[in-house]
């Protein structure tokens, strides 16, 4: 029996986007010379900051919304996802000094898969989810 209704393709989209960001919690998301953590073990291990905090909820969130089929929030969630991880290395590694007179590539150097992963699918959420 085929289905036709773009809600139940806009939520298999949505929850395959969620679970895919609830496991790139789990991957390595950064490293720094031979230390990998991934934002699970950050949060659990050590002093998190504000940007691991509302990255983690941002993700509950997002899968939450996903569920109960609000779109629309879910869009600006994965949106929200997005500008966090993009600022996430910078407020980490430099904790408010001035960013523009550092020579660090913190694209090829600081994130790792788990990051890649979660930047992916917070896209893909804002262009899929309808």
């Amino acid at each position: 029996m085929k289905n036709d209704n773009p809600y139940f393709k806009t939520k298999q989209i949505s929850l395959v986007i969620a679970v895919v960001m609830f496991v790139s919690m789990f991957l390595p998301f950064f490293k720094l010379f031979a230390f990998e953590r991934s934002l699970f073990e950050l949060i659990t291990q050590g002093d998190p900051g504000g940007f691991t905090i509302s990255l983690l909820i941002l993700i509950l969130l997002f899968s939450v919304l996903s569920i109960i089929k609000e779109y629309l929030y879910t869009r600006i969630c994965s949106g929200l996802i997005f500008f966090a991880c993009l600022f996430f290395p910078i407020d980490f590694l430099f904790g408010g000094d001035d960013i523009f007179t550092h020579t660090f590539n913190w694209w090829s150097e600081f994130l790792t898969f788990g990051a890649y992963i979660l930047i992916i699918s917070s896209i893909l959420g804002v262009i899929l989810i309808n």
